[in-house]
């Protein structure tokens, strides 16, 4: 959804930093298989063909923009909620990568709470695609 935000290196910094984070809770599931393979055609790269990237401090420098950083956290917590289990390997994954990002605390529990709100309309929708239409 906000992939398009981020630019050139940014794009396979973050698909690696996206394969880590479905690795945190060993147990890499269909609906976060699906997610990856989604981000292919926003980011311009197979997601499958970049391999996982812990978030060292070099890594996170790539993201140089606030609207880039800002970009990664939603993207992750949305990796992280997709499956419909917020791990608490994810979890503290996320802090860390927020927190060396310059997001603040306050700043990440907004994102999550519209991560979790759009998680609940995307189910609605779905409800709504296979409904029988009364």
């Amino acid at each position: 959804m906000f992939l398009h935000l981020l630019k050139g290196p940014e794009r396979e910094a973050f698909a690696g930093l996206a394969k880590h984070l479905v690795g945190a809770d060993e147990d890499e599931s269909v609906a976060e298989t699906r997610a990856l393979s989604a981000m292919d055609l926003e980011l311009g790269l197979s997601v499958a063909h970049v391999p996982p990237a812990k978030p060292t401090p070099a890594l996170l420098a790539t993201f140089g923009s606030p609207s880039a950083r800002a970009a990664v956290v939603l993207e992750l917590l949305g990796l992280a909620y997709v499956d419909g289990h917020y791990h608490p390997n994810e979890t503290a994954l996320i802090e860390r990568i927020a927190a060396e990002l310059g997001v603040s605390e306050r700043r990440l529990l907004e994102m999550e709470n519209w991560v979790q709100r759009e998680m609940a309309l995307v189910t609605e929708a779905e409800a709504l695609l296979v409904g029988n239409g009364t």
